[in-house]
């Protein structure tokens, strides 16, 4: 067994390194230690009970006895006896400051290894709390992500339907159109129909007028335009004078039809600038396509003028025009409360909020997003 401790190193005037114990008794005349050699058997003894002795823990009863044991064998026979119990406790003195040193010792070392637990739990902690963090920013990115995901699908979506809309829309334009000139081609060939009628009956009068004439001025009767009074209508002159009453409300009716049709291209123009601006189609195509000598369209009235009239009647009308969607968010324009327009030239309406957001944008420079004039508030 592995000796716990060296008595020889901790009690006092033990010497162990050799075999040679002298007396550990003090020699109160020469004021030393005594150095009288002690007999052959009490050094083996000695040497004996101090390897028991180291054996042991410090803490251990039976060291007591051991040192009891050990006192008279290592003090002379000759004058050193009788200091047996001071030697004892002399021991006993050294044996509890080793103690007192191992359980400072164990406390420092059980200190140390609170520390180290204590740091050790520390750094798991904060391992833990690094791998938690980790975590929780790895759970944000991925719902930031999910939220992004479904903002571009709700994005797509807002837009395929907004595509659909409009195609609707110009679907719809185009058969408007369609009809518009059907009609203006069926009206205009019925036109021309009742003209050459009218023209055929017209000369078929005058033919009829001609010949009577031509029997009257053979039979030799004069006629005179003063005194002859007006003649009956006939059939051919009551069927003419009806066909250009009729000819009347067709004209009248063609003059409304071109008066609708330019208020309807007015209207279109009106509504077509947003998405012609951003894409930069040409609308002029649009409206020029499908038109004729018959329907022409009117310009937009000025803003301003020397007197103000004309601008004060646009902005009146452009006050008005509140039907429709935001150019900006795509949405209904809503109640007139919460709405704007463009005092610099179109007269279009966007929400506040919309054209707050867009004036502070950099890239588009205080401009209208309609006509793209300088914006006056």
């Amino acid at each position: 067994m592995a000796p716990h401790w060296t008595p020889s190193d901790i009690l006092t005037n033990i010497d162990n390194r050799s075999c040679s114990i002298t007396c550990v008794g003090y020699a109160p005349s020469q004021g030393r230690r005594c150095h009288n050699p002690i007999a052959a058997a009490n050094r083996q003894d000695a040497a004996k009970l101090l390897d028991q002795m180291s054996k042991l823990k410090t803490s251990s009863s039976r060291i007591d006895g051991l040192l009891e044991q050990l006192a008279p064998r290592v003090l002379c026979k000759r004058y050193h006896q009788n200091q047996f119990s001071s030697v004892v406790f002399q021991w006993q003195d050294d044996l509890e400051d080793l103690r007192e040193e191992e359980a400072a010792r164990r406390a420092e070392d059980a200190r140390c290894a609170r520390e180290a637990a204590q740091r050790a739990e520390e750094e798991r902690r904060a391992q833990d709390a690094a791998r938690e963090a980790a975590g929780n920013i790895r759970r944000e990115r991925e719902a930031a992500q999910r939220a992004e995901e479904e903002r571009r699908a709700q994005n797509a979506a807002r837009e395929a339907a907004e595509n659909t809309r409009r195609e609707r829309e110009a679907a719809q334009r185009a058969e408007e159109e369609r009809r518009a000139q059907d009609a203006a081609r069926e009206a205009a060939e019925n036109t021309r129909r009742d003209r050459e009628a009218a023209q055929q009956t017209e000369n078929t009068r005058r033919e009829e007028q001609a010949t009577s004439e031509a029997r009257m001025t053979r039979s030799g009767v004069e006629t005179s335009p003063q005194a002859t009074p007006p003649a009956p209508m006939t059939q051919t002159e009551q069927l003419t004078s009806d066909l250009a009453s009729m000819v009347a409300r067709v004209e009248a009716l063609e003059q409304e039809c071109r008066e609708l049709r330019r208020l309807t291209l007015t209207q279109h123009f009106v509504r077509s600038q947003a998405p012609s601006q951003e894409t930069g189609e040409d609308t002029s195509s649009e409206l020029d396509q499908g038109s004729t000598d018959e329907y022409v369209t009117t310009p937009t009235p000025p803003l301003s003028s020397d007197d103000g009239s004309e601008g004060e009647e646009f902005e009146d009308r452009a006050d008005r025009i509140t039907e429709g969607d935001c150019s900006i968010c795509l949405e209904s324009l809503g109640s007139e409360s919460d709405l704007t327009s463009c005092r610099a030239q179109c007269g279009q309406h966007f929400h506040l909020d919309c054209i707050d957001i867009w004036l502070t944008t950099d890239e588009h420079t205080q401009t209208c997003p309609y006509c793209r004039a300088n914006w006056i508030d």
